[in-house]
C-alpha cells in the first residue's frame, strides 16, 4: 500500500537557533562530542539520544539524565512530533519538521461504523472536554486525550497523557507518532481509521488485513530480497555464554566484543575510547559482514563512566541479552545482537593476550639480575 513519503526531520535550540538534521540518530548534551551541544550545568556530557523510526523520531534518557517533553517527564523510550519542545536542563530543544509529505493529500477519519466523522485540516483535539474537536462522551475517555495534527501532508498524533491509552494498529503510543493511510487508531474503546485521498493512495484494507507500518522496528517474519533485512529470531537467548567465547582466545586487557556467531564467531574486537560504528560498513570500527546488518547498525560510546550502545534506524533491530534497546548500558558478560549477529561484551582482565608470560619472565630476570649486582657490589666494598 502507497504511502506519503517520510519527512526530514530537524532539532533546533531556541536559545541560539543553531539546527541539526536526524537522518539516523542524534545526541544531545554538554560534551562536545554530540551532534547538538546544549550549555549548563544542568546537562549531563550526554544527555539524551534521538534515533529515527518507522513513524517519525524516538528519544531517550543517556544514563536517567531528566528529560522533558512538553513539560512531562519521560521515563522510557518516548515518540515526538513536530512542535514538540524537548527540555534539556534549562535549554529547550523544538523538533521541526521540513518539505511536504504531499500537500495534494485530503485525510479524514472515519468511525467503525463507516460514518466519515470529519476532515483532517490542521489539528483535531480529541477527548471528552466540550473544547475537544471530536467530542467522545465516553467517561474512559480523559477530557483532552489525545490530538491529531496535518503538517505539509504528514499526520502525526499525540497522545496528551491519557489514562487509558491511545493506539494505533493496537499498539499503544507513547509520546507521538506518524500516521499513515489506512491506520487504525483507537482512543480507549473508540475505534477509528485514517483514510486519505489524492495522489497514488490505494484503498485501505479492511480491518486486520493492512499491512501497518509498525510503531518500533521489529524482526521480520521471513528473508526478503534486499541487504538489510533476513529472517531472524533477534530475541533468542545464545546457546554459549560470552565467557565460554572469550575463554577460547584467552584474557585480554580492556574492554572488546567478541563473536559468537556466524560470520564473526570466535572474532575478538578491541575497543578503544570514544565512540564506535559497528556495522555493514568497511568502514565501521566494528565491521560485520552479515546481509541482515545495516551499513551504520548501532554505535558505542567506551569511557570512564563505562560503555554504552545507541541503536539506529535499521530494519532488524538491536538487541541486549534479548530485549530490543534504543539506548542502554553494557555490563560484562552482555549478548548484544546487531540483527542476526551476536557479539559478546567483555570488560577485560588486568593481563595481556596470552604470551604476554614472556615479558614478565624478561622482568622479573633483569630485577634479579639487579640485586645480585648489588649485592655483589655491597660483597666487594665491604672486603
Amino acid at each position: 500500500m502507497k504511502r506519503p513519503a517520510d519527512v526530514s526531520l530537524f532539532l533546533r535550540l531556541l536559545d541560539d537557533e543553531e539546527r541539526i538534521e536526524v537522518v539516523d540518530s542524534a545526541t544531545v548534551g554538554r560534551h562536545l562530542d554530540n551532534d547538538l551541544i546544549v550549555p549548563g550545568e544542568a546537562v549531563a556530557d550526554f544527555h539524551a539520544r534521538l534515533a529515527r523510526a518507522e513513524r517519525g523520531m524516538l528519544i531517550a534518557s543517556i544514563a536517567d539524565a531528566p528529560v522533558r517533553v512538553n513539560g512531562r517527564a519521560i521515563t522510557q523510550p518516548t515518540g515526538v512530533a513536530p512542535g514538540d519542545v524537548i527540555e534539556i536542563g534549562h535549554s529547550d530543544v523544538l523538533l521541526e519538521q521540513e518539505g511536504d509529505s504531499d500537500p495534494g493529500f485530503v485525510w479524514q477519519l472515519v468511525a467503525r461504523a463507516g460514518s466519515t466523522v470529519a476532515k483532517l485540516d490542521t489539528e483535531m483535539l480529541v477527548g471528552r472536554g466540550e473544547d475537544c474537536d471530536l467530542v467522545l462522551a465516553d467517561s474512559h475517555i480523559s477530557r483532552r486525550h489525545a490530538s491529531i495534527a496535518v503538517l505539509s501532508g504528514a499526520v502525526w498524533l499525540r497522545d496528551l497523557g491519557s489514562a487509558n491509552g491511545t493506539y494505533v494498529n493496537d499498539e499503544r503510543v507513547h509520546g507521538a507518532c506518524q500516521l499513515f493511510h489506512g491506520d487504525q487508531l483507537r482512543f480507549d474503546d473508540a475505534e477509528y481509521q485514517l483514510l486519505g485521498e489524492g495522489g497514488d493512495l490505494t484503498p485501505a484494507r479492511p480491518r486486520g488485513e493492512t499491512q501497518y507500518r509498525p510503531l518500533a522496528p521489529e524482526p521480520t517474519s521471513g528473508r526478503l530480497e534486499t541487504t538489510e533485512i533476513a529472517d531472524l529470531s533477534a530475541h533468542t537467548a545464545p546457546e554459549r555464554s560470552p565467557s565460554s567465547v572469550a575463554s577460547a582466545v584467552g584474557e585480554i586487557a580492556g574492554a572488546y566484543l567478541v563473536g559468537m556467531s556466524p560470520p564473526v564467531e570466535g572474532r575478538v574486537f578491541r575497543l578503544r575510547p570514544g565512540r564506535l560504528r559497528i556495522g555493514r560498513d568497511v568502514d565501521s570500527d566494528v565491521w560485520i559482514d552479515d546481509e541482515s546488518v545495516s551499513l551504520n547498525h548501532c554505535e558505542l560510546n567506551l569511557s570512564v563512566d563505562g560503555c554504552s550502545v545507541t541503536a539506529h534506524r535499521t530494519t532488524n533491530g538491536t538487541w541486549l541479552n534479548g530485549r530490543e534497546v534504543l539506548t542502554d548500558q553494557l555490563s560484562d558478560g552482555d549478548v548484544l545482537q546487531c540483527a542476526g549477529v551476536q557479539l559478546g561484551y567483555r570488560e577485560g582482565g588486568r593481563t595481556s593476550l596470552p604470551g604476554s608470560r614472556s615479558g614478565f619472565w624478561i622482568i622479573t630476570g633483569a630485577a634479579i639480575l639487579l640485586a645480585l649486582s648489588a649485592l655483589l657490589i655491597w660483597w666487594l666494598f665491604v672486603d
